[in-house]
């Protein structure tokens, strides 16, 4: 399968920000693409989806690659005489996660809905 934006893209999005790892972020872009199409089966056929799929798998990639030097830890602070830069990470494990809000950019939501059936048919 292919992915919805590609490398040069990313390279774009994240602009000014180099990539430092181009080979991860090219595995963190077919991974984010396979993981939209898990949740929304008709990605590929909707037309109306194809800047949206590409919006949410440069935001997942961008998240996944933000920790970078200071991937795998939750905080970080940094001192220099008297100035001090101190950030919590907000994905420190540098995963690619498919939040609510990117699945109600398809018009999905992430709980699943009641189903029934009492035998005569499927209920709508």
């Amino acid at each position: 399968m292919s992915v919805f934006a590609d490398l040069t893209e990313l390279t774009n999005y994240l602009r000014p920000t180099p990539i430092a790892n181009e080979t991860r972020a090219t595995l963190l872009l077919e991974m984010a693409a396979n993981l939209i199409r898990r949740r929304v089966s008709d990605v590929d056929t909707n037309t109306t989806y194809g800047n949206t799929a590409k919006f949410v798998q440069l935001e997942m990639v961008a998240d996944a690659l933000s920790p970078g030097e200071f991937r795998g830890r939750t905080s970080y602070s940094v001192s220099l005489d008297d100035a001090v830069e101190s950030a919590t990470l907000a994905n420190p494990t540098a995963t690619l996660v498919l939040t609510r809000a990117h699945l109600k950019l398809f018009g999905l939501s992430e709980d699943a809905l009641p189903s029934w059936h009492f035998g005569d048919g499927p209920c709508p």
